[in-house]
């Protein structure tokens, strides 16, 4: 059976928590608590490696939540997902450092190959349309890979194949726009059903923000964080939105993004 090993690079760990929360309904299983030796090669070294290479003695606690490790991990079957937050949109030099050692271990002509036998290795983008569109966002992508991958071009929802990496890239925007961000998907499946809870969490908020929080202030993220507090008192939304009931199997089923996300996975993790 091949082995599929797959890079999910997200922006932060909201993120990572739905998109966890959402293959979960699809059979996948966390292994966050795997040892490193029982991850499948070449993964378990890569991890062991960017630990080791960390000075522990002089390394201070910010630089160790930067260190190029995923948060969560997932498997199913001989499929592994890691998935990585790595700080906003920005980060380009972190995602192109992950991409940069999947690439090292691709033989090139007369080389032996250090990936065992049957082993695929796939990296997955997923980014936020925000107000540039899906369209402008794919676009910036293909510049950020043709500084590794000089030939790369591919559309949102897709996958492409170069130098025997499999490349995917997935786009959140709000349902029947090019716009938005994971925020639009968030909330409404949160608040259907709980509409008396939400419309007063926003009522709330309406009430209370103070202009010259503006800057810092994001009114979706805060929504969810106010009635999320009913469930996970005194969590972060990464928390909630991983262990809140607001969503569930039902949901997810149902609702149209969702198995666009479940579908794309599927398209990527196909052998």
């Amino acid at each position: 059976m091949i082995t599929q090993i797959i890079a999910v690079l997200c922006e932060g760990p909201h993120d990572v928590a739905f998109l966890v929360k959402i293959l979960k309904t699809e059979g996948f299983k966390t292994i966050d608590f795997t040892k490193f030796s029982d991850l499948p090669s070449p993964m378990g070294d890569l991890l062991k490696e960017e630990v080791r290479k960390t000075n522990l003695e002089e390394l201070r606690l910010t630089q160790l939540r930067q260190a190029l490790l995923p948060t969560n991990i997932l498997k199913k079957d001989n499929i592994y997902l890691f998935f990585y937050a790595l700080g906003g949109e920005k980060r380009v030099d972190l995602r192109n450092s992950i991409l940069e050692k999947f690439k090292l271990l691709i033989p090139q002509a007369g080389e032996l190959s250090m990936l065992p036998k049957d082993t695929q290795l796939k990296v997955a983008y997923v980014f936020d349309a925000d107000n540039k569109g899906v369209e402008a966002r794919i676009k910036e992508l293909n510049q950020e890979l043709r500084k590794v991958f000089p030939n790369c071009n591919f559309q949102n929802n897709s996958d492409i194949v170069v130098d025997e990496i499999t490349l995917g890239c997935y786009i959140f925007s709000k349902a029947g726009t090019n716009t938005g961000k994971l925020e639009n998907l968030i909330l409404p499946l949160m608040k259907s059903g709980n509409e008396a809870i939400f419309d007063d969490a926003e009522s709330f908020l309406n009430a209370h923000t103070n202009i010259k929080w503006k800057k810092d202030y994001d009114q979706e993220k805060a929504i969810i964080g106010v009635a999320g507090q009913l469930q996970k008192s005194g969590s972060t939304n990464t928390v909630i939105i991983a262990q809140t009931d607001f969503i569930n199997e039902i949901k997810i089923q149902r609702d149209s993004k969702c198995q666009e996300i479940i579908d794309f996975f599927n398209l990527l993790t196909r052998s």
